[in-house]
């Protein structure tokens, strides 16, 4: 009789061991699945400071003033013209892609131009150049002289 009721405990000892096990198991894939969770957090902050979810139009407007600041250059005007978003046919799973083109007439030495295109596309925000004109603007001597430059470019951001 004894031995049955030995047989009986170890079987529950057995039984809750193995549920014990698998409660550790299952805590460790959660925690795993957290730990992935987060990282895709991460990737999906990236994402959105290259490519916002909005139009988000003063942070565009800051990013250009600050490079501008840095590439000591002067801007002497700045268009934007938001663009319609492309028409889709199909059911996509991704979000449409807006632009924001924008014309800008900048004025500063050939290389501090080159140091603002320079930033303008690798810039956290993604920006493509789709025109560029330079012309002489001031001679001013041995320094070189002082450039205009006329630049189209679009910055884009998700619906």
């Amino acid at each position: 009789p004894e031995i049955y009721e030995i047989a009986k405990i170890r079987g529950e000892i057995s039984t809750k061991e193995n549920l014990f096990e698998n409660q550790q198991s299952a805590v460790a894939q959660v925690q795993t699945l957290l730990g992935e969770l987060q990282n895709a957090k991460r990737i999906e902050e990236t994402v959105s400071l290259a490519m916002p979810i909005k139009e988000n139009t003063t942070q565009a407007m800051n990013q250009i003033q600050g490079i501008t600041q840095n590439s000591n250059v002067v801007i002497q005007s700045l268009a934007l013209n938001p663009q319609p978003f492309e028409v889709t046919k199909k059911q996509s799973l991704s979000k449409r892609l807006g632009t924001l083109q924008f014309s800008a007439s900048i004025v500063g030495g050939y290389s501090n131009i080159k140091s603002f295109l320079a930033a303008l596309e690798g810039n956290v925000r993604l920006a493509n150049i789709q025109n560029l004109k330079i012309s002489r603007f001031v001679t001013t001597g041995a320094s070189g002289g002082l450039y205009n430059a006329n630049v189209v470019f679009n910055m884009f951001f998700q619906e």
